[in-house]
């Protein structure tokens, strides 16, 4: 039976010298991983040298593409920004053309009703909201869509509500093992573990 299968198979220490065979057999297979590690140790660290070189290697070439592109989005983004204000000029341009014209024709409408001698329904037409709708052109470049990424500059992290900070874990795990518990954090439970070393 491999030295695995018989450390699975322990369950319970009750004795010493049980303990002790524990002992020598997690030596052993700690002894194997150390052999294990030292056998696959070359072969990763070639691995790795190469993998390194290779991604190198790549970056050199795509830095300057990656940099070409960037600088292409952008003007890009930026004709497709001044599209959009240039059709919401024009919508809001044809919203107001449209706006008087329909407020004119109300008018018009109403003098008549005036003179007709429907005053009341004159007064009414001129008293209800003038509706006009307008659809705003979104312009298109063939070939490219945008994505709209919404992103956030923190001004003051004071002002920050409780919901969006993060405890520092790494400096609470220094604080909690350096004084070895004995110093409490509120909303933090300290407590040991014992783990097996040797």
């Amino acid at each position: 039976m491999d030295l695995v299968t018989i450390a699975k198979e322990k369950k319970e220490i009750i004795t010493k010298e049980q303990a002790q065979e524990v002992v020598d057999l997690r030596n052993k297979l700690k002894a194997l991983k150390t052999e294990i590690e030292a056998s696959y140790k070359p072969i990763i660290e070639q691995a790795y040298k190469a993998h390194r070189e290779a991604i190198a290697k790549m970056n050199e070439h795509l830095k300057p593409v990656e940099e070409a592109i960037r600088c292409l989005d952008k003007s890009l983004a930026d004709f497709q920004k001044r599209q959009e204000e240039e059709a919401r000029r024009k919508a809001l341009e044809e919203y107001e053309k449209k706006k008087r014209e329909e407020e004119e024709r109300k008018l018009s409408l109403a003098e008549t009703l005036a003179k007709v001698g429907l005053q009341e329904e004159a007064d009414r037409m001129l008293e209800t909201d003038t509706h006009v709708v307008v659809e705003v052109e979104k312009p298109k470049v063939e070939g490219i869509s945008f994505l709209e990424i919404w992103k956030f500059e923190i001004t003051d992290e004071s002002l920050l509500p409780r919901e969006y900070l993060m405890p520092d874990e790494k400096k609470i795990g220094q604080v909690v093992r350096a004084t070895k518990g004995t110093l409490s954090i509120p909303g933090v439970k300290i407590y040991k573990e014992k783990i097996a070393r040797g």
